[in-house]
């Protein structure tokens, strides 16, 4: 396909040529069958590429399985130049101007395997946007951005502002998709709202593109998170921006489940991080408060409530106590990951949630159920958190809230997901309702979410995870024998 003659010699066509050629193979050439083909074979490359990258331990750098030899890549300074240079600029550069990027290294240049992947995904989006598939090149920069979340990027202001320009470019891919199909609502809208051009702001939201643009925006408000907490973790400014944000709450309707559940999980972690604010107010070390058996304590409960009401207004801009703050945060959470996990089972075992992801969430979930357990114990005479988890939940999911139990379940998912790329139980219990009439073999989101996993297996991510949370609960009463035989009880 590539035209390459390798039998004449097979150490000429370097990985730097064989991305140059396929560039050069979709210059200009806009026969739909062959960038589809092409656009195709490169996406899975690129999975496979960043399935593979497993990281050496006690090394700043990754294991290149390319040329067997360590490729010295940072993790935190290299990955912002290769935002740069395989996602930005290639994108926004006209053709004669791309085949720089692949010769402006030596000839000895050792291709991390990351950059590989960006690079194979990036002459993907090319590939389909030449073949008019636009749906599929915004989801290969929704795959760019999810494989971000993986990696340390430097969080400076350039960062931030390279991946939302690479948003915009998967929206604007995503009209491209859907043009025809919001004609009709946006001349209502602009008529409703008095509008006489598009430039003119009007609210988009519940268009039929709103919910895969949503997902986008989530994956980079994720991202943006990430990297403005990195630079300072202290700065309720940063949090109150976010909460102030219409994708940051959970009660809004929803027209996707996939799109429910991004937000979802963008609202728990919210959550998380404005917990981990306040808990850094009391002096409380961030190692410790960040490790997964952490349960706040009277002592340290009281220090909240006597220091951080301030905070708490400057996470939220309106005036509140900390005990009103602490329910509606340990309900609000609770409620959200509940919610997901219910979502989620509608849905059965699919590649959609694999068992890693599922398994995160009631880790999670156990996390906070934890905390309200421990709140109990000393909590204010007018705490209304029964009453708000009540609303939520109802009596009886209230009752049934267990962290013994949703630490089980995490366990559980984390097994079956190791079982998933072992050919254990979970593998054949997945592909026998799998169907080839469907077309669930050929599902591209599928192939990424597969590799996603294998990725965190090879760096043992998620046997980490098993460990930690076989130890949390194994000196539980419930495993002592003597409990089963007393007949009496102090």
């Amino acid at each position: 396909m590539l035209h390459l003659d390798i039998a004449k010699d097979q150490h000429k066509y370097s990985l730097r040529e064989m991305l140059s050629k396929c560039d050069e193979q979709i210059s200009g050439n806009y026969n739909m069958k062959y960038c589809t083909i092409l656009g195709k074979i490169l996406s899975d490359w690129g999975n496979i590429f960043f399935s593979c990258d497993k990281r050496e331990h006690g090394r700043e750098y990754n294991y290149c399985y390319i040329c067997k030899t360590n490729c010295h890549i940072n993790s935190t300074d290299n990955l912002d130049d290769i935002l740069e240079r395989y996602i930005i600029s290639y994108l926004e550069l006209e053709k004669e101007d791309r085949m720089v990027l692949f010769f402006n290294v030596g000839m000895d240049y050792k291709f991390a395997k990351i950059e590989v992947a960006f690079a194979m995904y990036t002459i993907s989006t090319e590939a389909f946007r030449k073949a008019n598939l636009y749906k599929q090149s915004a989801y290969q920069i929704h795959k760019m951005l999810r494989l971000l979340k993986h990696y340390e990027l430097s969080g400076n202001t350039e960062s931030i502002n390279n991946i939302k320009r690479l948003s915009e470019k998967a929206i604007h891919y995503l009209w491209h998709a859907n043009e025809d199909l919001n004609v009709l609502e946006l001349n209502k809208r602009k008529k409703d709202f008095d509008k006489s051009r598009i430039d003119k702001r009007i609210p988009l939201q519940g268009l039929l593109v709103d919910t895969e643009i949503t997902q986008i925006r989530i994956l980079v408000k994720e991202l943006e998170l990430k990297l403005e907490l990195k630079k300072t973790s202290k700065d309720a400014a940063i949090l109150k921006k976010y909460y102030e944000l219409r994708i940051t709450s959970p009660y809004k309707i929803n027209y996707s489940v996939v799109g429910r559940i991004y937000r979802l999980r963008l609202k728990s972690k919210l959550n998380y991080e404005a917990y981990q604010l306040l808990l850094g107010e009391v002096e409380i070390d961030e190692e410790l408060r960040r490790k997964e058996d952490f349960v706040l304590q009277e002592d340290e409960y009281k220090k909240l409530k006597g220091k951080c009401e301030n905070t708490v207004k400057g996470i939220l801009g309106i005036d509140i106590d900390v005990i009103g703050f602490l329910d509606n945060l340990f309900a609000e959470t609770i409620y959200c990951l509940v919610d997901i996990i219910q979502l989620s089972e509608t849905m059965g075992e699919t590649y959609l949630f694999p068992h890693s992801f599922v398994g995160s969430v009631h880790e999670h979930l156990s996390f906070w159920i934890r905390q309200y357990e421990s709140y109990e114990t000393y909590k204010e005479k007018d705490s209304k958190i029964d009453g708000y988890l009540t609303k939520y939940l109802d009596e009886e999911g209230r009752e049934q809230l267990s962290g013994y139990r949703e630490n089980q379940q995490a366990l559980s998912h984390y097994y079956k997901c190791l079982e998933m790329h072992n050919e254990g139980r979970a593998y054949h219990n997945m592909i026998d309702t799998m169907y080839y009439i469907r077309d669930d073999y050929n599902d591209r989101s599928d192939h990424f979410n597969i590799a996603e996993e294998r990725h965190l297996i090879a760096n043992e991510k998620i046997q980490k995870r098993i460990d930690t949370l076989k130890n949390l609960y194994k000196d539980s009463e419930l495993y002592k024998v003597d409990n089963y035989f007393y007949k009496k009880y102090d």
